[in-house]
């Protein structure tokens, strides 16, 4: 099945939808240098230099002074610059998040009626297509081939009047869950076909969907 005006305006849909959500998932995207916690490491740091500064300031005073030395309190005045530049980056920083958080939930919540859209659109192309169809009529056939396999086994039992061996008359009766989940042989090509075409539909509208499974 080739394009319609519903695969056009899912096609549309669809790259409105990415372009959304590539913006939301830029803003996520924040180098570690730029984050609170970077920051927030770097104050510890600095306080503790200063308070390790602070302790030793004192007898280097002392000493100084005995000495005739001229005082020298640089070392303090920096630390404590570093202090308050590592405060200063960590509260700049805080409101870049801040901000990146509120572009974030009104990205998300403009993207979310684009996503309806898109999948409502998706939908009616899927729907009613005649591939879909056809995968029905496939599931028909499945469950009538198999109801006739049983029926068959049934008339070979019948046949035997009693004497099918206990595991094989077992075996034939035996429901098999349908879940995929389970450990039981499973036809993935259905699948395989489908799940590529759906990928591909939201950005091609040429995709032509499975006719045969």
């Amino acid at each position: 099945m080739r394009a319609g005006c519903g695969k056009s305006r899912l096609c549309r849909q669809a790259k409105q939808d990415i372009g959304s959500c590539s913006t939301a998932i830029a803003l996520r995207i924040v180098p570690k240098r730029l984050t609170g916690d970077f920051f927030r490491s770097l104050l510890i740091a600095a306080e503790s230099e200063l308070q390790q500064t602070g302790r030793i300031e004192p007898e280097r005073l002392a000493s100084s002074f005995i000495a005739g030395e001229i005082i020298d309190r640089l070392p303090i005045a920096e630390a404590q610059a570093a202090v308050d530049r590592a405060k200063s980056e960590l509260a700049r920083i805080e409101e870049i998040q801040q901000a990146l958080e509120s572009e974030i939930q009104r990205a998300q919540a403009h993207l979310r009626p684009r996503r309806d859209s898109m999948y409502e659109a998706l939908a009616d192309v899927v729907c009613g297509s005649p591939e879909f169809a056809r995968l029905f009529s496939e599931l028909d056939n499945a469950w009538a081939r198999l109801r006739g396999l049983r029926k068959s086994f049934r008339a070979i039992q019948e046949a035997l009047s009693g004497h099918m061996p206990g595991p094989l008359m077992s075996r034939w009766q035996t429901v098999v869950p349908l879940d995929y989940d389970v450990s039981y042989p499973l036809h993935e090509q259905p699948f395989d076909l489908w799940s590529e075409a759906l990928e591909r539909l939201l950005t091609d509208p040429d995709t032509v969907l499975p006719s045969e499974v």
